[in-house]
């Protein structure tokens, strides 16, 4: 069938779907059962003017019967019309389109093929029109939308857009997508209220965009999140902060969903609405399921577009709840193992880095080559242009500080990159250069790790820790060595997060998930990651055949399967007591961001004879060096607590307040006097936990 005439009648270059339905019927006279044979779709054409067709090795595409009885299907294809083509057309050059069989024998092999209900139309206008916004709204992700020239790739073009505001002399330069064939989008969130000017600039042959200036009003934004009326998040010393004029501390709370990508919409929006109420504030994200792949040859191609548009309105409604989205970039490390060998390898050439020892062999280490550093700085700025402009931190790949266990007898040993050619290090460096927004960037670390052991210690571009700690018992006193590593960082200065420790209901249960929130926030580390088991990797089976123990309970392998589904871990009674936990420390202690933790050291506390629970402790000195308010956590299943508080102020008078992290209730005050500069706290029993607030 010619497509000539029908292309010549829409008249307009841009990407078209061309749709049919088909029906295979076997040389038997059956209709085609599953599997047993192919169609095939062509594009065909009478001369070379036609320029779609070479992209697409000649125009086949490839149909595979389901595997039921085969029935009428409907087939749809996309392909891209140029200015080129519409003339070519005109000229009454011929573009057959049509179906055929691949060449097989045997009852099933395909005699005969019907078609009907042949459509040609051009994509939405959404797609194919140009958008240039004129007003935004302050913080808000605001979108440009530029057609191009005709694009392959996402290497061929780029596009950025300088944005000044005159008032201020504040810029960004802010780099755009593409978003397939001759769409390009730029999306910027200004941080300012108040006109900008802004200037376009593009590497098109034909200078279309450079030099194009405009201005837009950004507006004040009239809401009540907090992440847009007090600005994106940042670090402010040990702890982060909201971008306002008084760096408002920010109380990091973080959801896990590694298979973020596989969550439908639909639960993506509920969970969103859910941990907000809950007390969360961020989201923890990893490409578990995304329907991309940028590690071949080729990069990001026209396949990979409909899965980051998917993978964009995740991402949109992340941010439309206010909440701030910690996601990791494109893929894992086998992924990352394939990119290096299919852009380049490693530069064998040069002086190796370094030496490691796997499979009881020295494999030296040599810098990645050109093409591999070309390639991720190239991914680094599509990822960057696709969510800077939302309330993002972001993260390189799962355990990628130092090198996901690639000298361990965990099997994850195929790498040739160790700390010293880590390439995630350059891809911080990359993401780092084309951010605009400067937000907090840090790798996912293995379990353990200490500040010293860290691959991304002195890389600029790392700004934070996310730390993977995961104590072997809950049931006696926990080793605080790891966490005093990073408080005790010289020169660093760095926020530390326990981005993730054990999930609740996959190898601890209720006491547990929530002790590690105030084993966080009392050891220096000002965040928390939970997660539970059904939702931090959706759909997933992973670890449900076999128990687990956090050294206190045991979860057991019916429990992980029948207890574990996706609405269970929405209502997890811990994701409730973490939110129970920040309430408790933003409302009750106040300034929680100063509290300083004092690592079981015994000038602060010593247990008394009846003094069974385990405890931490962390405080704040007033000028002459003594207690001016503590919160000290016990721990210990079934134990109970009495001991001494120490280091007060002797003769005054403190107030205290006993709060229950199991249902968020807070004692009325009592008061003592620190005679001698002590206390001593009369025997309580404690069923699983309880934390003491003293001040003065």
């Amino acid at each position: 069938m010619d497509l000539s005439s029908w292309i010549s009648q829409i008249g307009e270059a841009g990407k078209y779907t061309l749709s049919y339905w088909a029906l295979g019927v076997s040389s038997s006279g059956d209709t085609i059962a599953a599997g047993d044979s192919l169609l095939r779709t062509c594009f065909r054409c009478a001369s070379d003017d036609y320029s779609f067709v070479s992209q697409h090795t000649y125009g086949h595409w490839e149909h595979g019967v389901e595997y039921q009885e085969a029935t009428w299907s409907e087939y749809s294809l996309k392909f891209t019309v140029t200015e080129s083509d519409i003339a070519a057309a005109k000229q009454g050059k011929a573009l057959y389109f049509c179906i055929d069989k691949p060449t097989s024998d045997g009852e099933w092999a395909i005699s005969t093929i019907y078609i009907d209900d042949i459509t040609l139309e051009l994509i939405s206008m959404a797609e194919s029109k140009q958008v240039v916004p004129h007003y935004a709204v302050k913080n808000i992700a605001t979108e440009f939308v530029l057609m191009g020239d005709m694009a392959d790739s996402f290497e061929d073009e780029t596009i950025d857009i300088t944005f000044t505001n005159p008032a201020t002399a504040t810029t960004l330069k802010v780099p755009g997508f593409w978003d397939d064939y001759n769409k390009y989008v730029v999306r910027v969130s200004l941080p300012e209220e108040g006109t900008w000017n802004y200037t376009a600039e593009s590497t098109f042959e034909n200078n279309r965009w450079n030099g194009t200036v405009g201005k837009i009003t950004c507006l004040p934004y009239s809401g009540d999140l907090d992440i847009y009326s007090k600005g994106f998040v940042k670090e402010s010393g040990k702890y982060f902060a909201y971008d306002d004029d008084n760096s408002t501390p920010f109380f990091y709370l973080g959801d896990t969903h590694w298979a973020f990508s596989l969550e439908p919409l639909d639960k993506v929006d509920q969970m969103a609405q859910l941990r907000k109420a809950q007390g969360f504030t961020v989201i923890q994200s990893e490409p578990i399921g995304a329907t991309f792949n940028v590690a071949d040859e080729d990069g990001v191609t026209h396949a990979d577009i409909e899965g980051f548009r998917e993978n964009d309105k995740r991402f949109a409604i992340v941010a439309e709840y206010g909440l701030v989205h910690v996601n990791a970039c494109f893929f894992f490390t086998g992924t990352m193992d394939t990119l290096i060998k299919n852009c380049g390898g490693y530069d064998t050439s040069g002086t190796p880095l370094g030496y490691v020892t796997r499979n009881k062999q020295q494999v030296a280490l040599y810098e990645l080559s050109e093409g591999v550093k070309t390639r991720l700085r190239d991914l680094a700025r599509f990822w960057v242009a696709h969510y800077a402009a939302y309330p993002v931190m972001w993260s390189l790949g799962q355990e990628v500080d130092d090198d996901f266990f690639a000298d361990s007898s965990s099997g994850h040993n195929a790498q040739g990159w160790g700390k010293e050619n880590n390439p995630y290090k350059l891809l911080a460096q990359y993401i780092a250069e084309f951010d605009p927004y400067h937000h907090p960037l840090t790798a996912h670390q293995e379990t353990g790790l200490t500040a010293s052991e860290s691959a991304f210690r002195d890389v600029s571009a790392h700004t934070w820790y996310a730390v993977q700690w995961k104590p072997s018992s809950y049931a006696t006193a926990i080793s605080t060595t790891l966490p005093q590593s990073y408080w005790n960082s010289t020169g660093q200065g760095k926020p530390t997060v326990l981005y993730e420790s054990r999930y609740c209901y996959q190898d601890t249960k209720e006491f547990g998930a929530r002790l590690q929130g105030w084993m966080a926030f009392l050891n220096g580390m000002y965040g928390y990651g939970w997660g539970g088991n059904g939702s931090w990797r959706y759909g997933s089976t992973y670890g449900t055949d076999a128990s687990s123990s956090d050294g206190v309970v045991t979860v057991t392998a019916y429990e992980k399967e029948h207890y574990s589904t996706w609405a269970s871990a929405m209502d997890y009674a811990s994701a409730y007591q973490v939110g129970y936990m920040r309430n408790f420390f933003e409302n009750t202690v106040g300034d929680w961001y100063n509290l300083i933790p004092r690592f079981n050291s015994s000038t602060y506390y010593t247990a008394g004879l009846y003094g069974t629970s385990q405890y931490m402790l962390a405080s704040q000195n007033d000028g002459n060096g003594k207690i001016d308010k503590a919160v000290v956590y016990f721990y210990n299943k079934g134990g109970s607590t009495g001991g001494t508080l120490k280091n007060l102020t002797s003769g005054a008078t403190y107030h205290y307040r006993w709060f229950d992290p199991k249902n968020g209730t807070l004692t009325d005050a009592g008061t003592f006097t620190a005679n001698g500069g002590t206390w001593t706290i009369d025997r309580i029993s404690i069923v699983d936990d309880f934390v003491l607030y003293v001040y003065k």
